[in-house]
């Protein structure tokens, strides 16, 4: 794991809680004209009650996907321990980070791993699992926003984001591509682009994009 996005939550949750409303509003908006452009075509007029009436049940849709937040499930946990391996004791990444666990470089209290550092095969699950339920997955979760995904997709970028970090993840046109259309196949060029290191390809990022890939476009119908 590169990324270690740890999630503030003291005075900057106020301004991603403000973002985020202000990025579903705009989502709200495309869904509203959709279906004013479809009332339309039926050539009859809208009345102020349907408008109403429509953006109520938008709304409504948009408030109840939030309070379900979405989680990282166990074939998602088992798809990122497989990349990154179990190691108990300290040692550099690719990248010349301390990292120990199943790739991680922080602890729970935000201390970063150093040299020398050993760990137990249960405090490096428990460390793992912190890092991906309480930062990645809710900020994969937070990223995506309304849109509909199964849950492969969202395994998937959960594993993406562990390696790459979000910002990466939250300015990358990957991100752009799957809100406007989740199974657009293009996406999968766009995980295939983050395999250098140091303007270097990395053959074991190679593999890891390519699974990662072939995981998000896996027919698995659960939804989330």
């Amino acid at each position: 794991m590169h990324g270690n996005g740890i999630v503030c939550w003291g005075r900057k949750k106020n301004r991603m809680k403000n973002s985020w409303i202000l990025s579903e509003s705009k989502h709200c908006g495309v869904y509203i004209k959709r279906l004013l452009a479809t009332q339309r075509r039926s050539l009859r007029p809208l009345t102020r009650m349907q408008i109403a009436s429509y953006s109520v049940i938008v709304l409504a849709a948009l408030f109840a996907s939030s309070l379900a937040a979405r989680t990282c499930s166990q074939e998602g946990y088992d798809l990122i321990k497989g990349f990154e391996g179990l190691s108990l004791v300290a040692y550099q990444d690719v990248g010349g980070i301390w990292t120990i666990g199943y790739g991680n470089t922080k602890y729970q209290d935000g201390s970063p791993v150093r040299q020398g550092d050993t760990i137990t095969q249960q405090g490096a699950d428990d460390l793992f699992e912190y890092w991906v339920d309480q930062s990645f997955a809710p900020e994969v979760d937070r990223l995506v926003g309304p849109v509909v995904i199964r849950q492969v997709q969202f395994d998937a970028l959960v594993s993406f984001t562990y390696n790459v970090g979000v910002g990466a993840f939250t300015d990358s046109t990957l991100l752009r591509k799957l809100r406007a259309f989740p199974d657009d196949p293009t996406i999968r060029d766009e995980f295939m682009r983050w395999v250098y290191v140091n303007g270097q390809v990395v053959q074991g990022l190679v593999n890891r994009r390519d699974a990662e890939a072939d995981f998000y476009f896996s027919k698995v119908e659960s939804m989330c």
